[in-house]
């Protein structure tokens, strides 16, 4: 369900890009992320959800 993870260029945390036709529920169905932790990042991972075909139509 992942397609990238890398950490953001300033060093002060992360990225998270979900590959296509998943998203992050906590996100309100984002395709991609930044956290400023791992832990944080690890969290938001586990709200990864394949999405319906009305978020996706957005």
């Amino acid at each position: 369900m992942i397609e990238d993870i890398y950490p953001d260029s300033e060093g002060g945390g992360y990225w998270c890009h979900s590959k296509d036709g998943y998203g992050f529920a906590e996100w309100e169905g984002a395709e991609i992320v930044r956290e400023d932790t791992q832990k944080q990042l690890l969290q938001t991972i586990r709200t990864l959800r394949p999405l319906n075909e009305e978020v996706q139509n957005r």
